[in-house]
């Protein structure tokens, strides 16, 4: 869970650079000038990413489980994880748009995008349980979105444990509202 998490949100959080080159080639402002609200076109982009992570963790798991990781055989518990790592990729793609829409060049929004992904990863539980990790750490790990995610994928696919999962399911909903929201109020900037 923690690999199908990573590979997620990097391939979301570097999301942005398209629209940073569709803004240089000026195909952004053929599409901003459409009667769509700027918010489809924030959810529109930040959802494409989920399907990109979709085909990901399908690659993923087949080799994880020929590797020797047990994956509980439940259909349902499977189409659950893929559902989450959709809608969780979204968050990290519209967190992308945001940052597009400050950065002028590619080289910065690179920067800044490892910048975030980074201590992120590091900071949840993807690769250490959080019980071990010193306080400021598990102080950080309450906080980032990627804990619940992988939690929640973990409880799914490897422990069947689904205590945890309305929690888990209800801080993705809000940090996936929370991007696109902020998404969506600075897309308006991303052409001037």
């Amino acid at each position: 869970p923690g690999i199908i998490v990573q590979s997620m949100a990097f391939i979301s959080i570097f999301f942005g650079l398209t629209v940073i080159w569709e803004r240089e080639s000026g195909i952004l402002k053929k599409l901003l000038v459409t009667p769509l609200p700027r918010s489809s076109i924030v959810i529109g982009r930040s959802m494409s990413s989920g399907v990109r992570s979709t085909f990901q963790m399908l690659i993923i798991v087949p080799i994880a489980m020929l590797i020797g990781v047990r994956i509980i055989p439940n259909p349902l518990y499977f189409l659950g994880a893929l559902a989450i790592i959709f809608l969780a990729s979204g968050g990290f793609a519209a967190i992308s748009v945001f940052i597009a829409s400050i950065m002028k060049s590619r080289e910065r929004f690179m920067g800044i995008g490892q910048a975030i992904i980074m201590p992120l990863f590091f900071a949840s539980n993807a690769l250490y349980p959080v019980e071990m990790m010193p306080p400021i750490l598990k102080a950080l790990s309450s906080v980032n979105p990627l804990s619940y995610i992988v939690d929640a994928v973990r409880s799914l696919l490897i422990t069947g444990d689904l205590a945890q999962l309305p929690l888990d399911l209800a801080a993705i909903a809000i940090f996936d509202v929370a991007m696109f929201i902020i998404a969506s109020a600075s897309f308006k900037r991303i052409i001037e």
